[in-house]
């Protein structure tokens, strides 16, 4: 929805440091000088810029474990340390932990797939970490589980899709003093105030200026704090660790917006009931004229 800034109130500028933030994860800023609107008006607050490196994990807690049953060891699972990781790190750390298990990762770098080998009979039972790792889909978008090694050439375990170390494309910036209808992947309304691409490399920084802004029309007249938080495109919450950002708030205000009289309006119904009621109307008129 598009709104007139018609007020002679002056926008805001908030400019917001996580180094002043009074607590983290998530961000909390306190304003020395309280956001306040006369009765009459509304808050239109919007996200004008954005600035972080992009030292994102691409293994966090949330996709960092793999369970395998084994003929000799049973069910056992394994778990990656959150870190940033690329195709040599990975299977050499992976490796590691698969070693008292007799089951050793292969990277194949010419057709990007990753394959499990061992000397005794094994399956993939489940993983967090199935994008990353290569693990397929089936028609209902789910993956599917459980894998089983091949007997020829022995005991070996080919991913059908190619690995993904890039981790989320996204991070999506939330607050929970900011009221909104938008609504995510799985058709929940959240509080996400914007979408921010991760379209930098490892160690650069990620610069976000949106063509046209949105802007939230915030119902509370006193903002004494401001709170900020992440996710990844999963919906998972990310830790920046000691990452740092700067974000620029817009506040604009307007007079408050007068609601339709009519919640029908605009309506098949509601224009054949104007219709009927002009045909009274001129009924009346009639009658008058004759009287």
């Amino acid at each position: 929805m598009s709104y007139i800034i018609d007020s002679k109130i002056q926008s805001q500028t908030i400019f917001l440091s996580s180094h002043r933030a009074k607590s983290r994860s998530p961000f909390k800023f306190d304003l020395s000088n309280a956001i306040t609107v006369p009765l009459n008006m509304k808050i239109l607050l919007s996200i004008e810029e954005f600035v972080i490196s992009n030292c994102f994990n691409n293994v966090t807690i949330y996709n960092n474990k793999i369970a395998f049953t084994c003929s000799t060891h049973g069910y056992f699972q394994v778990e990656l340390t959150p870190n940033i990781y690329n195709t040599t790190s990975f299977i050499t750390s992976i490796n590691l932990l698969l070693l008292p298990y007799d089951i050793v990762a292969v990277y194949n770098q010419k057709q990007f797939k990753i394959s499990f080998v061992s000397v005794y009979m094994f399956q993939l039972e489940e993983s967090t970490c199935a994008q990353l790792i290569g693990v397929g889909k089936n028609n209902q978008n789910k993956y599917e589980y459980p894998l089983y090694a091949s007997s020829d050439p022995a005991f070996t375990l080919y991913m059908p899709s190619c690995v993904d170390f890039s981790g989320s494309s996204y991070i999506f910036l939330k607050s929970d003093d900011v009221i909104t209808s938008n609504i995510n992947s799985v058709g929940v309304i959240n509080n996400t105030l914007c979408r921010i691409p991760i379209n930098s490399p490892y160690g650069y920084k990620i610069f976000y200026r949106p063509t046209e802004s949105t802007k939230f029309l915030i119902s509370n007249n006193n903002i004494q704090s401001l709170t900020f938080s992440f996710e990844d495109m999963n919906n998972n919450e990310v830790d920046i660790g000691s990452t740092e950002f700067q974000l620029l708030i817009k506040i604009s205000y307007i007079y408050t917006p007068i609601e339709k009289s009519n919640l029908i309006e605009g309506t098949i119904d509601y224009h054949l009931a104007q219709m009927k009621m002009n045909t009274i109307d001129e009924d009346e008129e009639i009658d008058n004229t004759l009287e």
